[in-house]
């Protein structure tokens, strides 16, 4: 199987392999044979998407837009990570779409509620979360690393694990087929 990641930022091509991998692992494919490509795909939403709608949107345009003109058996992965506000908090998810070349499928990572001030400042003020975040933290290009996840978990979850687990939830209704049919186990 080719796999054609929407990407050029290691996080996520990380993160997209390492939960490729679990995913084959869990169903008991680990050794079906992998290539992977990357392809830089524009989403076609803001660089901090502010709502679920247009964080899905992204990765699903990424996914589409990374399938090959000759797809053989591949799967393009699409990965977007953004912001949704509930309750009066902000919380960041990261999200996976997976495209067979006539379907789609999502999968999310769980979500993270961002402190108030970093909060503020990107759905409020309008500042793009990489720049926020290296801002709060002191840092330089933190979502090219373990990303706003790492700093806010002490890199108990980093940006990678994020996708990793988007990609994987993101990929079950394709390769776990029978689940999703009413054929599970």
């Amino acid at each position: 199987m080719r796999i054609i990641i929407a990407t050029e930022r290691r996080p996520k091509i990380e993160g997209t392999k390492q939960g490729v991998a679990t995913a084959l692992r869990i169903l008991g494919r680990s050794n079906e044979p992998l290539s992977f490509g990357t392809r830089a795909v524009e989403s076609g939403v803001a660089s901090t998407p502010r709502t679920t709608e247009d964080t899905m949107t992204g990765a699903r345009n990424r996914a589409i837009g990374a399938y090959p003109e000759i797809p053989g058996d591949t799967l393009s992965i699409g990965l977007e990570g953004g912001l949704f506000k509930l309750n009066g908090c902000v919380f960041l998810q990261s999200w996976a779409c997976v495209y067979d070349g006539t379907t789609a499928s999502f999968g999310a990572s769980g979500a993270i509620q961002l402190p108030g001030v970093l909060g503020k400042k990107v759905m409020v003020d309008g500042e793009e979360l990489g720049s926020a975040i290296d801002d709060f933290a002191g840092g330089n290009d933190i979502r090219s690393s373990e990303g706003t996840w790492g700093v806010l978990t002490n890199n108990a979850v980093t940006r990678e694990d994020s996708f990793a687990l988007a990609v994987l939830n993101a990929l079950m209704p394709i390769l776990n087929a029978p689940a999703y049919k009413g054929n599970g186990r």
